[in-house]
């Protein structure tokens, strides 16, 4: 099993959720509900009308306000005291696998997404979702898209939260072209104007955010993008190496053995060996 946070689960290309259940919930003030073996499914709880207190299997206790949206990660084990003046519903459950080969988790540890949840988006999303869940005959795609719209959502949120802690909101613009755009056209001084600040203040914030130059990181993002497209037998390494606006397929073979020590061909032989 592999864990991805929200933001990381929003910018891959494919993955697969099944198993979606949603539900909402009436509890008695001061009941408590145990989770004494390894959770199957991810989950997110809505606190709507209700407060709440984890007791993680470590002894941690997370405290939860009323109104907040909280990660409960597949894998994760708990004692959930439900607390405070309850109405009803008291919480929203929305329970979910994801996999892509292997199982994804969305955290490590069971965690506030949001501390109150007042974004009147992702409130209709999950009302609209619980409404489409009740139906006699359910409507799977429907439910499906509601939940990656409901994720893409919370990891713009999650995104901008992260931003504006690490004081790099002045470069959203161009940290987002960088994540984003796979064939990375522009230069490094065109992303800074994008942005409206100089070249070398561009570079001096986004390695604050980053921890590494824009360089380094359309390098590294470039090579994990490869690696990724590498795995699909249909694709060639030449389709590969314009897909992600390299020269030619040449220089694409040269960088990508620069990072990872293997030729595209042979770290896709290695992938076939392995399945």
């Amino acid at each position: 099993m592999k864990t991805k946070d929200l933001v990381e689960l929003s910018r891959m290309e494919e993955f697969a959720v099944s198993s979606l259940f949603l539900v909402r919930q009436n509890w008695r003030q001061g009941h408590t509900f145990v989770m004494d073996s390894p959770r199957r499914q991810n989950a997110f709880l809505w606190f709507c009308g209700c407060e709440g207190n984890y007791t993680l299997r470590d002894g941690t206790e997370l405290y939860i306000p009323r109104g907040a949206l909280v990660s409960v990660p597949q894998g994760s084990e708990y004692r959930l005291r439900f607390d405070g003046e309850i109405s009803s519903p008291a919480t929203v459950l929305l329970e979910f696998c994801l996999h892509d080969g292997e199982d994804i988790r969305i955290s490590d540890t069971v965690e506030i997404l949001e501390p109150h949840l007042d974004d009147r988006r992702i409130i209709d999303v999950l009302m609209k979702m619980c409404a489409d869940y009740a139906m006699p005959s359910r409507p799977w795609h429907e439910l499906k898209a509601g939940f990656y719209t409901l994720l893409s959502l919370l990891a713009s949120r999650q995104e901008h939260r992260l931003f504006r802690r690490r004081g790099v909101q002045t470069i959203e613009r161009g940290i987002r072209y960088l994540q984003v755009d796979e064939k990375q056209e522009l230069s490094l001084d065109e992303v800074a104007a994008m942005c409206y600040v100089t070249p070398a203040y561009f570079r001096r914030l986004f390695r604050e955010y980053a921890g590494m130059s824009p360089s380094q990181y359309r390098i590294r993002r470039k090579t994990e993008r490869a690696k990724e497209l590498l795995s699909h037998a249909d694709m060639s390494v030449a389709e590969i190496s314009e897909v992600l606006g390299y020269e030619n397929p040449s220089y694409f073979c040269r960088a990508f053995k620069k990072e990872t020590k293997q030729s595209p061909s042979e770290y896709r032989r290695e992938l076939c060996i392995e399945k």
